[in-house]
Protein backbone atom coordinates (compact mmCIF):
# COMPACT_ATOMS: atom_id res chain seq x y z
CA UNK A 1 0.00 0.00 0.00
CA UNK A 2 1.07 3.68 -0.79
CA UNK A 3 3.33 5.47 2.00
CA UNK A 4 1.02 8.25 3.40
CA UNK A 5 4.27 10.15 5.43
CA UNK A 6 4.65 13.76 4.33
CA UNK A 7 8.20 13.86 5.61
CA UNK A 8 10.69 15.25 2.85
CA UNK A 9 13.24 13.01 1.97
CA UNK A 10 16.41 14.99 1.23
CA UNK A 11 17.99 12.27 -0.30
CA UNK A 12 15.18 12.24 -3.09
CA UNK A 13 16.13 15.68 -3.70
CA UNK A 14 19.43 15.02 -4.43
CA UNK A 15 19.06 12.54 -6.65
CA UNK A 16 15.92 14.51 -8.84
CA UNK A 17 19.22 17.23 -8.97
CA UNK A 18 21.53 15.17 -10.16
CA UNK A 19 19.18 13.71 -12.81
CA UNK A 20 18.83 16.72 -14.40
CA UNK A 21 22.15 18.16 -14.05
CA UNK A 22 23.62 15.16 -15.91
CA UNK A 23 21.09 15.02 -18.49
CA UNK A 24 21.35 19.10 -19.23
CA UNK A 25 25.34 18.07 -19.62
CA UNK A 26 25.07 15.03 -21.44
CA UNK A 27 22.66 16.44 -23.82
CA UNK A 28 24.89 19.35 -24.83
CA UNK A 29 28.08 16.97 -24.51
CA UNK A 30 26.63 14.58 -27.41
CA UNK A 31 27.40 17.63 -29.93
CA UNK A 32 31.17 17.35 -28.46
CA UNK A 33 33.41 15.54 -31.13
CA UNK A 34 35.16 12.34 -29.71
CA UNK A 35 32.47 12.36 -26.67
CA UNK A 36 31.00 8.86 -27.46
CA UNK A 37 32.31 6.66 -25.16
CA UNK A 38 34.53 8.48 -22.85
CA UNK A 39 34.18 7.89 -19.37
CA UNK A 40 31.99 11.57 -18.83
CA UNK A 41 29.94 10.65 -21.09
CA UNK A 42 29.11 7.00 -19.26
CA UNK A 43 28.35 9.27 -16.22
CA UNK A 44 26.18 11.79 -18.49
CA UNK A 45 24.10 8.77 -20.17
CA UNK A 46 23.30 7.71 -16.43
CA UNK A 47 20.92 10.28 -16.07
CA UNK A 48 17.82 8.33 -16.73
CA UNK A 49 18.59 5.81 -14.25
CA UNK A 50 18.66 8.78 -11.56
CA UNK A 51 15.67 10.27 -13.20
CA UNK A 52 13.31 6.92 -13.10
CA UNK A 53 14.22 5.42 -9.63
CA UNK A 54 13.22 8.99 -8.20
CA UNK A 55 10.29 9.23 -10.21
CA UNK A 56 9.19 5.37 -8.82
CA UNK A 57 9.99 6.71 -5.48
CA UNK A 58 7.21 10.01 -6.15
CA UNK A 59 4.86 7.41 -7.43
CA UNK A 60 4.43 6.37 -4.01
CA UNK A 61 2.92 9.84 -2.99
CA UNK A 62 1.16 10.20 -6.96
CA UNK A 63 -0.91 6.74 -6.17
CA UNK A 64 -1.84 7.76 -2.39
CA UNK A 65 -3.94 10.82 -3.49
CA UNK A 66 -7.13 11.17 -3.96
CA UNK A 67 -8.31 9.91 -7.96
CA UNK A 68 -9.89 12.87 -9.00
CA UNK A 69 -6.70 14.58 -8.01
CA UNK A 70 -4.74 11.73 -9.88
CA UNK A 71 -6.87 12.53 -13.16
CA UNK A 72 -6.12 16.19 -13.45
CA UNK A 73 -2.51 15.79 -12.75
CA UNK A 74 -2.72 12.51 -15.55
CA UNK A 75 -4.93 14.61 -18.07
CA UNK A 76 -2.47 18.02 -17.54
CA UNK A 77 1.20 15.50 -18.02
CA UNK A 78 -0.67 13.99 -21.36
CA UNK A 79 -0.78 16.91 -23.02
CA UNK A 80 2.33 17.99 -22.01
CA UNK A 81 4.03 14.70 -23.01
CA UNK A 82 2.16 14.78 -26.66
CA UNK A 83 3.23 18.14 -27.25
CA UNK A 84 7.43 16.71 -25.99
CA UNK A 85 6.69 14.08 -28.60
CA UNK A 86 5.18 16.88 -31.19
CA UNK A 87 8.57 19.33 -30.11
CA UNK A 88 10.60 15.81 -31.07
CA UNK A 89 9.61 14.01 -33.97
CA UNK A 90 7.52 15.20 -37.08
CA UNK A 91 5.67 11.49 -38.18
CA UNK A 92 4.22 10.22 -34.92
CA UNK A 93 3.39 11.61 -31.49
CA UNK A 94 3.09 7.79 -30.04
CA UNK A 95 6.39 7.25 -28.99
CA UNK A 96 8.15 6.15 -25.32
CA UNK A 97 10.31 9.70 -25.49
CA UNK A 98 10.85 10.70 -21.77
CA UNK A 99 7.83 11.81 -20.68
CA UNK A 100 5.50 9.56 -22.47
CA UNK A 101 7.19 7.00 -20.21
CA UNK A 102 6.62 8.36 -17.31
CA UNK A 103 2.53 8.98 -18.49
CA UNK A 104 2.59 5.29 -19.39
CA UNK A 105 4.02 4.21 -16.21
CA UNK A 106 1.72 6.43 -14.25
CA UNK A 107 -1.26 4.74 -16.00
CA UNK A 108 0.28 1.44 -15.56
CA UNK A 109 0.79 1.25 -11.88
CA UNK A 110 -2.51 2.87 -11.01
CA UNK A 111 -4.16 0.37 -12.51
CA UNK A 112 -2.19 -2.00 -10.61
CA UNK A 113 -2.87 -0.65 -7.25
CA UNK A 114 -6.75 -0.16 -8.18
CA UNK A 115 -7.21 -3.71 -9.53
CA UNK A 116 -4.88 -5.83 -7.69
CA UNK A 117 -3.65 -4.22 -4.72
CA UNK A 118 -0.27 -4.91 -5.51
CA UNK A 119 1.70 -5.73 -2.13
CA UNK A 120 5.60 -4.95 -1.99
CA UNK A 121 6.55 -8.53 -2.38
CA UNK A 122 5.03 -8.84 -5.74
CA UNK A 123 7.10 -5.81 -7.24
CA UNK A 124 10.46 -7.23 -5.60
CA UNK A 125 9.75 -10.99 -7.39
CA UNK A 126 8.45 -9.27 -10.61
CA UNK A 127 11.75 -7.31 -10.41
CA UNK A 128 13.72 -10.15 -9.77
CA UNK A 129 12.27 -12.05 -12.83
CA UNK A 130 13.17 -9.41 -15.29
CA UNK A 131 16.50 -9.41 -14.07
CA UNK A 132 16.93 -12.73 -14.26
CA UNK A 133 14.97 -12.91 -17.86
CA UNK A 134 17.42 -10.12 -19.12
CA UNK A 135 20.38 -12.17 -17.81
CA UNK A 136 19.64 -15.33 -19.91
CA UNK A 137 17.62 -13.80 -22.80
CA UNK A 138 19.94 -12.61 -25.64
CA UNK A 139 20.25 -8.55 -26.13
CA UNK A 140 19.17 -8.61 -29.40
CA UNK A 141 15.64 -10.58 -28.57
CA UNK A 142 15.16 -8.16 -25.35
CA UNK A 143 15.23 -5.32 -27.68
CA UNK A 144 12.81 -6.72 -30.42
CA UNK A 145 10.51 -7.16 -27.69
CA UNK A 146 11.02 -3.94 -26.16
CA UNK A 147 10.62 -2.05 -29.52
CA UNK A 148 8.03 -3.98 -30.77
CA UNK A 149 5.46 -2.99 -28.01
CA UNK A 150 5.98 0.82 -28.32
CA UNK A 151 8.48 2.69 -30.25
CA UNK A 152 10.79 5.40 -28.30
CA UNK A 153 14.48 5.38 -26.52
CA UNK A 154 13.22 4.58 -23.28
CA UNK A 155 10.94 0.95 -23.68
CA UNK A 156 8.56 0.81 -21.25
CA UNK A 157 10.29 -2.73 -20.25
CA UNK A 158 12.90 -3.13 -19.44
CA UNK A 159 13.84 0.91 -18.31
CA UNK A 160 10.87 0.49 -16.18
CA UNK A 161 12.51 -1.93 -13.93
CA UNK A 162 14.13 1.55 -12.47
CA UNK A 163 10.63 2.95 -11.87
CA UNK A 164 9.48 -0.13 -9.76
CA UNK A 165 13.02 -0.52 -7.80
CA UNK A 166 12.16 3.44 -6.61
CA UNK A 167 8.63 1.90 -5.96
CA UNK A 168 10.11 -0.50 -3.55
CA UNK A 169 12.68 1.54 -2.24
CA UNK A 170 10.13 4.12 -1.07
CA UNK A 171 8.08 1.29 0.27
CA UNK A 172 10.75 -0.24 2.17
CA UNK A 173 10.61 -1.07 5.69
CA UNK A 174 11.88 1.25 8.05
CA UNK A 175 13.29 -1.41 10.86
CA UNK A 176 13.81 -4.31 7.55
CA UNK A 177 16.95 -5.47 5.92
CA UNK A 178 17.36 -2.73 3.58
CA UNK A 179 17.36 0.54 5.95
CA UNK A 180 19.83 -1.58 8.62
CA UNK A 181 22.30 -2.32 5.97
CA UNK A 182 21.87 1.01 4.46
CA UNK A 183 25.79 0.78 2.85
CA UNK A 184 26.04 -2.98 2.86
CA UNK A 185 23.41 -3.63 -0.01
CA UNK A 186 24.56 -0.82 -2.67
CA UNK A 187 28.12 -1.72 -2.45
CA UNK A 188 27.16 -5.77 -2.98
CA UNK A 189 25.02 -4.39 -5.85
CA UNK A 190 27.64 -2.62 -7.41
CA UNK A 191 30.30 -5.20 -7.23
CA UNK A 192 27.99 -7.97 -8.24
CA UNK A 193 27.56 -5.91 -11.49
CA UNK A 194 31.41 -5.42 -11.61
CA UNK A 195 31.82 -9.02 -11.48
CA UNK A 196 28.82 -10.15 -14.15
CA UNK A 197 31.53 -7.24 -16.03
CA UNK A 198 34.16 -9.20 -15.56
CA UNK A 199 32.44 -12.53 -16.77
CA UNK A 200 31.56 -11.05 -19.67
CA UNK A 201 35.00 -10.69 -20.96
CA UNK A 202 35.72 -14.34 -19.94
CA UNK A 203 32.48 -15.90 -21.44
CA UNK A 204 31.64 -13.69 -24.25
CA UNK A 205 28.04 -13.37 -23.15
CA UNK A 206 26.90 -9.87 -23.81
CA UNK A 207 24.06 -10.15 -21.18
CA UNK A 208 27.17 -9.44 -18.90
CA UNK A 209 28.04 -6.62 -19.72
CA UNK A 210 27.56 -2.98 -18.47
CA UNK A 211 25.73 -1.51 -21.28
CA UNK A 212 22.53 0.96 -21.36
CA UNK A 213 21.30 -0.24 -24.44
CA UNK A 214 19.80 -2.86 -24.66
CA UNK A 215 19.62 -1.81 -20.71
CA UNK A 216 21.35 -5.04 -19.08
CA UNK A 217 21.02 -6.16 -15.90
CA UNK A 218 24.38 -5.44 -14.55
CA UNK A 219 23.99 -1.35 -16.12
CA UNK A 220 20.63 -1.52 -13.36
CA UNK A 221 22.50 -3.34 -10.79
CA UNK A 222 25.21 -0.54 -11.01
CA UNK A 223 23.09 2.45 -10.95
CA UNK A 224 20.32 1.32 -8.90
CA UNK A 225 23.19 0.33 -6.06
CA UNK A 226 24.85 4.47 -7.24
CA UNK A 227 21.26 5.45 -6.54
CA UNK A 228 21.12 3.87 -3.06
CA UNK A 229 24.13 4.83 -1.46
CA UNK A 230 23.54 8.25 -2.28
CA UNK A 231 20.22 8.38 -0.59
CA UNK A 232 21.85 6.62 2.59
CA UNK A 233 24.30 8.78 2.44
CA UNK A 234 22.57 12.51 2.04
CA UNK A 235 19.92 10.86 4.46
CA UNK A 236 22.14 9.74 6.88
CA UNK A 237 24.39 13.16 6.87
CA UNK A 238 20.97 14.85 5.67
CA UNK A 239 22.38 18.23 8.48
CA UNK A 240 25.80 18.69 6.46
CA UNK A 241 24.21 18.45 2.99
CA UNK A 242 21.16 20.61 4.13
CA UNK A 243 23.65 23.34 4.72
CA UNK A 244 25.97 22.94 2.50
CA UNK A 245 26.27 26.93 0.96
CA UNK A 246 24.76 27.35 -2.60
CA UNK A 247 24.53 23.53 -3.66
CA UNK A 248 21.75 23.09 -0.94
CA UNK A 249 19.75 25.88 -2.13
CA UNK A 250 20.60 24.69 -5.61
CA UNK A 251 19.15 21.42 -5.20
CA UNK A 252 16.09 22.25 -3.13
CA UNK A 253 15.48 24.54 -6.17
CA UNK A 254 16.08 21.73 -8.76
CA UNK A 255 13.79 19.48 -7.23
CA UNK A 256 10.77 21.48 -6.34
CA UNK A 257 10.87 22.69 -10.07
CA UNK A 258 12.26 19.39 -12.29
CA UNK A 259 9.85 19.10 -14.19
CA UNK A 260 9.75 23.25 -15.77
CA UNK A 261 13.66 22.09 -15.81
CA UNK A 262 13.20 19.17 -17.68
CA UNK A 263 11.46 21.45 -20.37
CA UNK A 264 13.45 24.07 -20.47
CA UNK A 265 16.81 22.32 -20.53
CA UNK A 266 16.52 22.53 -24.59
CA UNK A 267 17.55 26.15 -24.55
CA UNK A 268 20.48 26.32 -23.00
CA UNK A 269 21.89 22.79 -24.44
CA UNK A 270 20.78 24.01 -28.23
CA UNK A 271 22.97 27.60 -27.01
CA UNK A 272 25.77 25.47 -26.61
CA UNK A 273 25.96 23.67 -29.12
CA UNK A 274 25.29 26.53 -31.46
CA UNK A 275 28.49 28.21 -29.08
CA UNK A 276 30.81 25.62 -30.06
CA UNK A 277 30.82 26.08 -33.95
CA UNK A 278 32.88 28.67 -32.94
CA UNK A 279 35.42 26.58 -32.18
CA UNK A 280 37.28 23.99 -34.57
CA UNK A 281 36.77 20.18 -33.89
CA UNK A 282 40.70 19.37 -33.43
CA UNK A 283 40.91 22.20 -30.40
CA UNK A 284 37.81 20.80 -29.28
CA UNK A 285 39.06 17.49 -29.21
CA UNK A 286 42.31 18.30 -27.53
CA UNK A 287 40.51 20.07 -24.91
CA UNK A 288 38.04 17.74 -24.18
CA UNK A 289 38.09 17.41 -20.59
CA UNK A 290 37.61 21.41 -20.40
CA UNK A 291 35.07 21.95 -22.92
CA UNK A 292 32.63 18.94 -21.48
CA UNK A 293 33.10 19.94 -17.91
CA UNK A 294 32.87 24.11 -18.80
CA UNK A 295 29.87 23.72 -21.18
CA UNK A 296 28.03 21.68 -18.98
CA UNK A 297 28.18 23.97 -15.87
CA UNK A 298 27.35 26.82 -18.19
CA UNK A 299 24.36 24.74 -19.42
CA UNK A 300 23.19 24.24 -16.16
CA UNK A 301 23.84 27.88 -14.63
CA UNK A 302 21.94 29.43 -17.46
CA UNK A 303 18.92 26.74 -17.12
CA UNK A 304 18.83 27.83 -13.22
CA UNK A 305 18.35 31.02 -14.58
CA UNK A 306 15.70 30.53 -17.06
CA UNK A 307 13.68 28.76 -14.28
CA UNK A 308 13.82 31.90 -12.44
CA UNK A 309 12.50 33.83 -15.07
CA UNK A 310 9.73 31.89 -16.28
CA UNK A 311 8.91 31.38 -12.77
CA UNK A 312 8.29 34.80 -12.42
CA UNK A 313 6.45 35.42 -15.43
CA UNK A 314 3.89 33.30 -14.65
CA UNK A 315 3.63 34.76 -11.16
CA UNK A 316 2.51 37.72 -12.96
CA UNK A 317 -0.06 35.56 -16.14
CA UNK A 318 -1.02 33.24 -13.51
CA UNK A 319 -4.75 33.95 -12.74
CA UNK A 320 -5.07 36.47 -15.10
CA UNK A 321 -8.37 36.29 -17.45
CA UNK A 322 -6.57 34.57 -20.42
CA UNK A 323 -5.02 31.70 -18.59
CA UNK A 324 -8.23 31.35 -16.31
CA UNK A 325 -10.01 31.44 -20.32
CA UNK A 326 -7.62 28.36 -21.12
CA UNK A 327 -8.48 26.54 -17.88
CA UNK A 328 -11.97 27.11 -17.67
CA UNK A 329 -12.69 25.27 -21.09
CA UNK A 330 -9.65 22.90 -20.38
CA UNK A 331 -9.93 19.58 -22.28
CA UNK A 332 -10.60 21.90 -25.56
CA UNK A 333 -8.17 24.79 -24.90
CA UNK A 334 -5.78 22.02 -24.75
CA UNK A 335 -6.78 19.74 -27.38
CA UNK A 336 -6.69 23.23 -29.61
CA UNK A 337 -3.56 24.58 -28.50
CA UNK A 338 -1.63 21.40 -29.42
CA UNK A 339 -3.66 21.49 -32.82
CA UNK A 340 -1.93 25.14 -33.68
CA UNK A 341 1.04 24.27 -32.22
CA UNK A 342 1.62 21.29 -34.12
CA UNK A 343 0.81 22.89 -37.38
CA UNK A 344 2.74 25.63 -37.09
CA UNK A 345 6.01 22.87 -36.98
CA UNK A 346 4.79 21.02 -39.51
CA UNK A 347 4.27 23.76 -42.34
CA UNK A 348 6.10 26.38 -40.97
CA UNK A 349 8.77 24.29 -39.40
CA UNK A 350 8.83 26.28 -36.17
CA UNK A 351 9.03 24.74 -32.80
CA UNK A 352 8.91 27.76 -30.76
CA UNK A 353 5.22 27.41 -29.91
CA UNK A 354 4.83 23.86 -29.26
CA UNK A 355 8.00 24.80 -27.15
CA UNK A 356 5.79 26.99 -25.06
CA UNK A 357 2.78 24.73 -24.95
CA UNK A 358 5.37 22.38 -22.61
CA UNK A 359 6.33 25.42 -20.44
CA UNK A 360 2.70 26.16 -20.30
CA UNK A 361 1.76 22.84 -18.65
CA UNK A 362 4.90 22.30 -17.05
CA UNK A 363 3.59 25.23 -15.08
CA UNK A 364 0.22 24.33 -14.82
CA UNK A 365 1.09 21.48 -13.23
CA UNK A 366 3.31 22.98 -10.52
CA UNK A 367 0.63 25.75 -10.26
CA UNK A 368 -2.31 22.51 -9.42
CA UNK A 369 0.49 20.45 -7.46
CA UNK A 370 0.81 23.66 -4.76
CA UNK A 371 -3.04 24.00 -4.73
CA UNK A 372 -3.10 20.42 -3.72
CA UNK A 373 -0.99 20.89 -1.36
CA UNK A 374 -2.57 23.81 0.59
CA UNK A 375 -5.16 21.92 0.69
CA UNK A 376 -3.70 18.92 2.11
CA UNK A 377 -2.34 21.60 5.23
CA UNK A 378 -5.87 22.68 5.62
CA UNK A 379 -6.81 19.64 6.11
Amino acid sequence: MPNTTTERELGLDYIRAIALILMTSIHFARSIPGSSGSYLSFIGESAPTFFFFAFGMTMDKFLSKAFYDRLKILVLFAYMAIAHNVFMYSSTFFVTEFFFFLLFWQIILTAIEKEIKATRDLYLYTLLVLLVLMLIIPNEVVSNISSSLVLGPFPLLPWGIFVISGLLYSRRDRNGFIHKNGYLVPICLIMISLAFSYLSKRIEWSNFEIVKGPLSTPYFLLFCGVNLFILKLVNDFSNLFSNIPVISKVVNFISRNLLLATVLHYLPVNLGKNLLKIFTSSTILSNYTFFYLSGSFLCNVLLLLLIKIALKIWDVIDNRSVINLLREYGNSSSILIIALCSMSKLYFHCKLFIFLAMVYYALQLRSWKKALRKDALRI
